[in-house]
């Protein structure tokens, strides 16, 4: 009796089987999931500057200086074409000079202008260079006359005055030259610069809707990482072997649609996706 009591309160050893409680047995381990098995991999570091982007953004800067150049006016001040005349009856010595009131009403400015020299007319402007001195108010007066000031009148409207500002420079002992009509190139160079720099603007801006997507704009950069690193296949799907069967239908229509459609099939208008 004894000896049956002894071995009834006996620890278990090992290779033996312990008690048969349920609430004394560990927990199942769950099953490992193959789609688990991928190390996990650090976000993607930042990359720098492409060639396409630098050049891209090279060409940009040189279009935007050529066009300030284009619009940005060569002349540093403009004189109306009654005060150039009366300049002009002043005569080409330097000591002749003509005193005009410039500014809005509330800001005048008394400015000398002098030695008219270097005259050059076309159709619609007269160009020049002057002396130019700011005389009053005291606090934006001149140090020293500005010398060799480019200045432009603009005589558009005035064209036909039956050769009088030529005649008038010409009383008054002017020297002037009359500017030519400008040269094919000078004329077309502007707007071919423009063309060359547009052109690989296009292609870039082209070829990189095409590596993108049309519609690739919305998508993050962190979202097109991790569905391009997803290596998931239909071997690791277990369940319903039907569903399997219709998206692996789905994924071939998807690859070779001509041969469906041969057949009278028809492109989805879209793919409903249930599980887990």
């Amino acid at each position: 009796m004894n000896e049956n009591v002894n071995q009834t309160n006996r620890p278990p050893e090992d290779g033996e089987n312990r008690s048969n409680d349920p609430s004394q047995e560990s927990p199942p381990t769950p099953p490992e999931k193959r789609g688990d098995k991928r190390d996990p991999q650090p976000p993607p570091s930042p990359q720098g500057a492409s060639v396409h982007q630098v050049l891209f953004i090279l060409l940009v800067v040189v279009l935007a200086v050529l066009l300030i150049n284009l619009f940005i006016n060569p002349y540093k001040t403009e004189l109306s074409l009654s005060d150039f005349l009366k300049l002009v009856d002043k005569g080409p010595t330097p000591e002749a000079f003509l005193d005009v009131q410039e500014g809005p009403e509330n800001a005048k400015k008394t400015v000398r202008y002098r030695d008219l020299k270097g005259i050059r007319a076309d159709d619609f402007v007269v160009s020049g260079t002057v002396t130019r001195e700011v005389l009053a108010p005291e606090k934006h007066k001149s140090k020293e006359p500005e010398k060799n000031v480019s200045f432009f009148v603009g005589r558009q409207g005035f064209t036909n005055d039956n050769g009088m500002l030529l005649k008038r420079l010409e009383e008054k002992g002017f020297k002037f030259d009359a500017e030519g009509y400008p040269s094919f190139f000078r004329y077309m160079a502007p707007s071919m610069l423009l063309l060359l720099l547009t052109i690989p603007l296009l292609f870039l801006f082209f070829r990189f809707l095409g590596n993108s997507g049309a519609m690739a704009f919305s998508r993050s950069r962190g979202r097109q990482v991790a569905q391009e690193d997803i290596d998931i296949t239909f071997n690791d799907v277990a369940g319903v072997d039907e569903a399997v069967e219709e998206l692996k239908e789905t994924v071939a229509f998807l690859k070779t649609p001509d041969k469906f459609q041969a057949l009278g099939g028809r492109i989805p208008r879209g793919v409903l996706l249930v599980g887990p």
